[in-house]
């Protein structure tokens, strides 16, 4: 099936879904449109990262090996309805990476060659940055009011400052970005709190000399503030 005929069916599935499945009867009269909507989303994400060890071994003029690790993503993101469907937002928060914090001058040698020397890695705390756009398209089928479900395509841009860099001898520099499209879904609890989770497609990893990951999970929770 092709992307043409998948989109046409979701959204002859949208526009002939029950109002009972989407919508209820909570409290706001504001609907499905997102227009004048201020939305605060506090939310984590597990970013492919780098690590480096302590105490390797490397034989000759090798490198020592390096292997990828998970940290934690953290930000919020305040979310502003332009029209009915369009809204904006704006996030910062903090991403965990990995530094080195010294290379001790004790080498040990066999013949001529170094076999090991150590190395301390440690994890840091990075600012991130960025804004999102997304196009909700539940407005487009559901006109009933009180709708507690948000259906929304996303796009980001955002970056990192790694204020310590990776590695000493990184000729890297410390700003970073990440950027993608995907999809998002939001369920509100009285229609005024709730949950929401997205998934995008394109670069989320800080570290591309290292680690590539095109691929991101985000999920925390959501509050309506109007």
């Amino acid at each position: 099936m092709n992307l043409k005929k998948t989109l046409f069916i979701l959204f002859v599935l949208l526009g002939t879904v029950s109002n009972n499945v989407f919508c209820g009867t909570a409290d706001s009269t504001v609907g499905c449109s997102v227009k004048n909507r201020w939305i605060l989303k506090p939310s984590v994400s597990s970013y492919l990262g780098w690590e480096k060890s302590a105490d390797l071994v490397q034989f000759g003029d090798h490198e020592p090996l390096e292997w990828n690790a998970r940290h934690i993503n953290f930000r919020i993101e305040a979310t502003y309805g332009l029209s009915k469907c369009w809204e904006i937002g704006l996030f910062a928060g903090f991403q965990q990476h990995a530094t080195d914090v010294g290379l001790y001058d004790t080498f040990y040698y066999e013949g001529y060659n170094i076999i090991s020397h150590d190395e301390v890695y440690i994890n840091k705390l990075a600012p991130t940055f960025g804004l999102s756009v997304n196009f909700h398209l539940l407005p487009l089928f559901v006109k009933e009011k009180a709708c507690r479900w948000d259906l929304y395509l996303t796009a980001n841009y955002g970056g990192c400052v790694l204020i310590h860099t990776e590695s000493r001898r990184s000729f890297y520099g410390h700003y970073r970005q990440e950027y993608g499209m995907g999809v998002g879904l939001s369920y509100f609890i009285k229609n005024r709190a709730g949950f929401f989770a997205e998934f995008r497609f394109g670069n989320y990893s800080f570290f591309p000399q290292y680690v590539s990951s095109y691929s991101n999970f985000r999920a925390g929770l959501a509050f309506k503030l109007n």
